[in-house]
């Protein structure tokens, strides 16, 4: 019997037999299967966010680092829920080569925006930061009540590239009290952007806080996408 040919394997598949980007019924060849894959109609599981590390505590906790970040994937994201013990500045330290984190204020740079609302006695503004330093001038998180956590999501894309700086998005909720009615709350929504004057390989995160208060009752986790 002669040996099936290209494109004629001895089954429904083939030619006749298109795959789709869900389905690929039958048997294939390498060739057919290079073919499809080329032409981005070949079955494939879907991209999904992986936890690389999660950080969690009950106590007031200084500094959340995430160390020996691997260099398998093409974008970070951290994603915080929990409280803090007093209103203070966030700050993103990164680090490369695996050593400690660049701590000097003027290896980082920050745009930041929040939309405020202090107190029921005055009325809400937006406020604006920008400077050659790790944190924008809002507190976050602020000091609430486990039953009202403080979140933010921080996006770190091509975290690995060598030719640029590193930059971070971040997105976040601050709110100074635990009553819950919204005129009694400090606080509101919150959007910075970090930048950090290095091109080396980014392998290690750690979040702080600028007066050397902690984190409470939190859960950080640091994902990861794409190879």
């Amino acid at each position: 019997m002669a040996s099936p040919g290209y494109g004629e394997n001895g089954s429904v598949v083939g030619p006749q037999n298109l795959p789709t980007s869900s389905v690929a019924s039958g048997v294939w060849s390498l060739g057919e299967v290079a073919e499809s894959e080329r032409d981005g109609i070949w079955p494939a599981p879907p991209v999904n966010w992986e936890a690389i590390s999660t950080v969690s505590a009950t106590v007031n906790t200084l500094t959340i680092s995430f160390a020996s970040i691997p260099q398998t994937y093409t974008d970070l994201k951290i994603v915080y829920v929990g409280s803090a013990a007093d209103r203070e500045y966030q700050l993103m330290n990164f680090g490369t080569g695996g050593g400690a984190a660049d701590t000097a204020n003027s290896n980082y740079g920050v745009m930041g925006s929040m939309v405020y609302y202090p107190g029921p006695a005055n009325a809400g503004y937006y406020d604006v930061a920008s400077a050659w330093r790790k944190f924008p001038t809002f507190p976050w998180p602020a000091n609430t009540g486990t039953q009202y956590p403080n979140t933010g999501i921080f996006d770190i894309p091509n975290y690995k590239s060598t030719s640029f700086y590193k930059v971070a998005q971040g997105w976040s909720n601050s709110r100074a009290v635990t009553a819950s009615t919204g005129s009694t709350a400090n606080g509101g929504g919150m959007s910075a952007y970090y930048t950090w004057k290095n091109t080396g390989a980014l392998d290690r995160i750690d979040m702080t806080r600028d007066a050397g208060s902690g984190y409470d009752n939190f859960t950080c986790t640091l994902f990861g996408i794409g190879g």
